[in-house]
């Protein structure tokens, strides 16, 4: 995951290009491209901390998200997107990752809000995509964008699913199960003129 991860992040268009060779890696699909990478090497640190305790896993998610929306912000600003939301969510995040490390909010508490925005904004982004797309002033994206976009939110899903699914089973392995069952599907082929983008 990581190593995987850190590849996509350095190469964006070779990584496209292993998967789509006849794609054209325009600079929302790169964008896109990197903060999914980012998002990977999130989850294998995350996955990583969790062999210490379910609070470190959840500490490591809000800030590694912090770090990976800041990586991905030069992608983001090529598209014209604007800055602002883009950085209440780092500083947001940023800040929920130092107050679970310190304690200063229940485990529970962290652990629920660390769910609650992984599988809200997900399912939002699953539904309605182009609320998204609309929101941060992104241009129509296209076929490859799409797709990519699509892997990112399933991750993200998938991370909230391992950390509630160590949660109620007490079980790292029960969490590989989730976050596997949401990145290891035949939606990365899916079609991108469904309606939910139009």
């Amino acid at each position: 995951m990581l190593l995987s991860g850190a590849t996509a992040y350095i190469s964006p268009t070779g990584n496209i290009a292993k998967y789509a060779p006849t794609a054209v890696a325009d600079d929302a699909s790169c964008a896109f491209m990197r903060i999914n990478a980012a998002l990977q090497v999130v989850a294998g640190a995350t996955i990583i901390a969790a062999q210490h305790s379910l609070d470190a896993a959840v500490a490591t998610s809000f800030t590694g998200l912090a770090i990976a929306l800041l990586a991905a912000t030069p992608g983001f600003e090529k598209l014209g997107m604007p800055k602002e939301p883009l950085a209440v969510w780092v500083f947001a995040m940023a800040a929920l990752g130092k107050l679970a490390r310190e304690g200063t909010i229940s485990s529970d508490l962290a652990l629920k809000i660390s769910v609650g925005i992984g599988a809200v904004t997900s399912t939002q982004e699953l539904l309605y995509p182009k609320l998204t797309f609309d929101a941060y002033k992104m241009p129509p994206p296209s076929a490859v964008a799409k797709i990519i976009f699509d892997n990112f939110v399933w991750l993200k899903l998938g991370l909230a699913g391992f950390l509630f699914a160590i949660y109620k089973t007490g079980k790292l392995e029960m969490g590989l199960v989730a976050l596997s069952a949401t990145t290891d599907r035949k939606s990365t082929r899916l079609n991108s003129s469904h309606p939910r983008y139009l």
